[in-house]
């Protein structure tokens, strides 16, 4: 009995046509010219535009063009001799490939041939017929996998299941079973491994853990990614270990980013961090990173799968149409389940899990969900999607309301703002007791100045919402990827000059391209002014920055200008060292370990420093005949140790769930002071207590105490501030008498809702000036 096996389905499991072409084209470099219409042809092709025949025959002309064939030909086969498999010798094999290629290879096999006569000049077959076709009419047998159609009408059916032959079918039946189910049970142990480090950084990790399992929802929200990753994979590598592999990468690398970043700035992996992925990586060096057993562990575990799926599951779906259209179906219905599931506010909301967190934390909300789920949820937050019930036509009408004034000639001042990095004012906290207090040169300015608090959505993190709340005075921030209305934009369209620096990379956070967008002229950094400053190196100090800051101030004031300024700190930023490194104490040791002694001594030097500098600035300023006025904030609060230790340590209140506990949280100072030119020219001596203020109002502040309206927008955000002058994105508010608000009024939120429409309008309806 004859015997045949299919040389493109067994023999050498792969795209033979394709493998043989690329290791001439590495000899020979001219055949890239055929690469366009091979690709061409390969569309056609897939699509069932064109017919097998017209495929091969196309792709195969680059036979007359190889210069030495015979050697190549040898040369392939001699390479590939562990990947070709001849389950006979006595089979005769089957081809539709070009039978001028495999003759070489069987006649040193000592092997017989059937394939197609071709003419690579003319790119024809001189007669085509498929495998299948060349199969006699009497009994044969044949080999090949589960779906080989060479098996149809074979006498007697040898099933190749990846190299070793059985004669029964359900044995290749159970390895592609064993092979589906070892990849569904691998993506699940990948979610429930993501789900325990989403829970390590937790105060009760073992509880939030479990929380996660007695939660059917947070666990088929968390565990479908993971499995969805790997059956794609699978379907676009056709290989198991390989899709484990990947799927085990793309799974556990933004977990173990998710677990750092909580451990160390309190500050959950959103989608959008996604596209500051260089400055996290830079940003991640400041801190010591430790890989412990446990994630040594978990690496070694999934290492050890992939390898055991290497070996035991290995079925695989030859047909590539097949492929192709699973691959298609799934990402189909993945994305039918993100938009359904994932984006879905109602979903998000049946998942409250509560029990072990303060649901006023963002933080605490975001991990009590896991991570994939709540991670997928943010990328909904990375839209700049419409509010509930918003009309244009109303926004419109709204600010079409307000008449703005121009700012006078005879009123025009000067303004420099800084946000300070990580500034906050230590002496809210009640128990502590400073011997050196490093804010005392800094009082003697506040006692000249307008001051108050900013009670910002941040902690620890995320400098860049306070920063673009501010400049740009709304309480939801876009992605600004193209110009969006600003302060910075109403002073540039009233003739100011508009810069600007941070003395750090210019890429942080994309501020060479956001910033551009909010209006800015000109924005200065490390790579085009602060290194030349600083000596060569990254990152220059405020005795640096401020200086430099006010010449640009003198520069502008010389051309004639009128001169507006929004700069952002560096210096401060931590982690901060927990060896000494400060020169004198600020902070006696109440009984706390050394490192955290040293830590907060270590700050607060910084503090001390900042301060000198500021009122160093502020004193340059002090009789210069141009009107100056100088807006000073802190960004947020400081990182203390890693899941705020610190804080703990000391027993301060920082619990977001007591008003007390929310304000230290939340809340650093502002300051607004003028030199007497600006007093005179305003009419206003910039003295006195502000209110608790959200950085979206700030510059509200400004424009009251100097006698300006602002734009449109913000003669309607002043309006809504002497209501709502506190707007959280926890969902907690404050009054204009300094209450804490956890539920609005009728009013309140009718009010508040229609700023956020208004919002949307005015991030979305500019085209620059």
């Amino acid at each position: 009995m004859r015997r045949f096996v299919v040389f493109e389905d067994t023999v050498y499991p792969g795209k033979f046509h394709r493998a043989f072409f690329r290791f001439c084209l590495a000899r020979q470099i001219g055949l890239i010219r055929e690469l366009p219409r091979m690709w061409a042809l390969g569309l056609l092709y897939y699509f069932g535009l064109i017919r097998r025949e017209r495929y091969l025959g196309g792709f195969w002309r680059f036979l007359g063009k190889l210069r030495q064939p015979e050697k190549l030909e040898a040369a392939f086969f001699r390479r590939k001799r562990g990947k070709l498999f001849l389950p006979d010798r006595d089979a005769e094999v089957l081809s539709a490939h070009p039978a001028m290629v495999l003759e070489g290879w069987c006649r040193q096999e000592g092997i017989s041939l059937i394939a197609n006569a071709y003419d690579p000049q003319t790119g024809r077959f001189e007669s085509f017929r498929l495998p299948g076709q060349n199969l006699p009419e009497g009994e044969f047998a044949a080999y090949g996998g589960l779906h080989s159609r060479i098996l149809k009408n074979a006498a007697r059916k040898y099933y190749i299941c990846d190299r070793w032959i059985t004669l029964r079918k359900g044995d290749c039946v159970l390895q592609e079973l064993v092979t589906w189910c070892c990849l569904v049970l691998f993506g699940v142990v990948l979610g429930l491994f993501s789900l325990y480090y989403a829970s390590q950084a937790f105060a009760l990790p073992t509880e939030l853990f479990g929380s996660y399992l007695r939660n059917p929802l947070i666990l088929a929200l968390n565990l479908a990614p993971p499995v969805v990753m790997i059956l794609l994979f699978y379907f676009w590598f056709d290989r198991a270990a390989a899709a484990a592999g990947a799927a085990s990468l793309l799974t556990m690398i933004p977990t173990w980013i998710n677990h750092y970043k909580l451990l160390f700035r309190d500050d959950p992996f959103l989608f959008e961090d996604i596209r500051i992925a260089m400055e996290a990586k830079t940003m991640s060096q400041r801190y010591q990173i430790v890989i412990g057993t446990k994630m040594i562990l978990v690496a070694a575990v999934l290492a050890f799968g992939v390898a055991l799926m290497a070996f035991f599951c290995r079925g695989k779906i030859r047909n590539a149409r097949v492929r192709g259209a699973l691959l298609l179906a799934t990402a189909v219905l993945a994305a039918v389940g993100f938009q359904r599931y994932y984006l879905s506010g109602t979903v998000y909301y049946q998942t409250e899990n509560l029990t072990y967190i303060n649901r006023w934390s963002t933080t605490q909300q975001f991990q009590s969900r896991g991570f994939w789920y709540p991670f997928l949820h943010s990328a909904g937050d990375a839209l700049d999607r419409e509010p509930e019930g918003y009309s244009e036509a109303e926004a419109k009408e709204i600010l079409e309301g307000f008449a703005p004034e121009d700012i006078p000639t005879e009123k025009r001042v000067n303004v420099i703002s800084v946000m300070l990095e990580a500034y906050g004012d230590f002496r809210k906290f009640d128990t502590l007791e400073f011997t050196n207090d490093p804010y005392e040169s800094i009082d003697r300015i506040a006692a000249e100045s307008y001051t108050g608090n900013l009670v910002t959505n941040i902690f620890a993190a995320g400098t860049i919402n306070t920063e673009r709340c501010f400049i740009s005075g709304l309480s939801t921030l876009p992605s600004f990827r193209r110009a969006t209305d600003s302060h910075a934009w109403f002073f540039r369209d009233q003739g100011y000059t508009v810069e600007g620096s941070h003395p750090c990379y210019n890429w942080f956070y994309n501020r060479q391209n956001v910033n551009p967008n909010l209006g800015f002229q000109n924005y200065y950094f490390d790579e085009d002014t602060y290194m030349a400053l600083n000596n060569g190196y990254h990152c220059s100090v405020n005795g640096i920055l401020f200086p430099q800051i006010v010449k640009q101030f003198e520069e502008a004031a010389a051309r004639g200008e009128d001169y507006f300024s929004f700069s952002v700190t560096y210096e401060g930023h931590g982690p901060y060292a927990d060896d000494v490194q400060f020169e004198k104490e600020y902070l006696a040791n109440g009984g706390w370990s050394e490192s955290t002694y040293n830590t907060l001594n270590n700050y607060f030097a910084l503090m001390e420093d900042v301060n000198l500098r500021l009122v160093e600035m502020i004193d340059s300023l002090r009789d210069h005949p141009e009107p100056v006025v100088v807006i000073l904030f802190g960004d947020h609060m400081p990182w203390m140790g890693n899941g705020n230790s610190i804080y703990h340590e000391l027993g301060l209140n920082i619990d977001v769930a007591d008003d007390t506990g929310f304000l230290n949280y939340y809340q650093t100072p502002y300051l607004i002071w003028a030199n007497d030119a600006a007093k005179q020219v305003t009419g206003n001596d910039f003295r006195g207590k502000g209110p608790a203020i959200s950085p979206c109002f700030l510059m509200n502040e400004f424009y009251r105490l100097a006698g300006y309206t602002g734009d449109a927008y913000a003669m309607y955000a002043g309006q809504v501030a002497e209501v709502l002058p506190v707007i959280n994105d926890i969902g907690v508010y404050m009054d204009p008498e300094g209450n804490v608000l956890r539920t609005l009024t009728g009013e309140q939120q009718a009010l508040l809702e229609q700023f956020l429409r208004v919002q949307y309008y005015r991030r979305n309806h500019f085209t620059g000036k």
